[in-house]
């Protein structure tokens, strides 16, 4: 049995790569970052937002938290889990193989398809459809080939042929980074490597607490 961290990175916390290189010289595995774009000030649902700890209003970016930690450890690295509803496939699909090649092969992709209404409805998502939604997001990785090649988009995406550099770590002597899902504590069976899937998400810029 391995054990390993879920981080919230924030302006008044360690850095992440402080806390990786501490728990990896203390023998844990894996190091994940969680993943909120904003939390909504007002909401209908006022139980959606109501007592959460200030972490989740402050947090860092996942994938630039999780690129400072690739670079000073060799921990397995990962999201847990990203909001693939609230995200761009395209930006998400380049981010993930940035992290990918950055760590040399050790990017785990967690991906989930959020749970705070208004935040949703912040992105242009449906809550009552999210999980229409999510489905689609990591197949529209697929106009963005591994190889620079273009290739093309599938029928439900609105996405034109395109390529993507760079192409994801395919790390042969590293074990395989593995796309998972969830559904608030339910977790499926880890599939596919992020070169495939890795467009789940994008970018809405999170702000630090000043």
């Amino acid at each position: 049995m391995k054990f390993g961290f879920i981080m919230f990175p924030t302006q008044d916390a360690i850095p992440p790569g402080d806390l990786g290189v501490l728990l990896e010289n203390r023998g844990f595995e894996p190091l994940f970052m969680p993943d909120h774009t904003h939390i909504p000030a007002i909401t209908p649902e006022r139980y959606d937002v109501m007592n959460l700890a200030p972490e989740f209003k402050n947090g860092m970016d996942a994938f630039v938290a999780l690129g400072a930690i690739a670079q000073v450890t060799t921990l397995q690295i990962g999201t847990a889990v990203l909001l693939v509803t609230e995200r761009d496939p395209i930006i998400t699909a380049k981010e993930v193989a940035s992290v990918d090649v950055l760590s040399g092969g050790r990017m785990n992709f967690g991906v989930g398809p959020a749970w705070i209404n208004q935040e949703m409805r912040n992105h242009g998502t449906d809550p009552d459809h999210r999980w229409a939604t999510a489905p689609t997001s990591p197949n529209v990785s697929s106009p963005t080939a591994t190889n620079g090649s273009p290739c093309s988009a599938p029928t439900s995406s609105t996405t034109s042929p395109s390529s993507r550099r760079p192409p994801a770590n395919p790390a042969p002597t590293i074990p395989s980074p593995s796309l998972s899902s969830a559904a608030n504590s339910t977790t499926s069976t880890p599939t596919r490597r992020p070169e495939s899937t890795a467009s789940c998400s994008g970018s809405a810029p999170r702000t630090p607490r000043p």
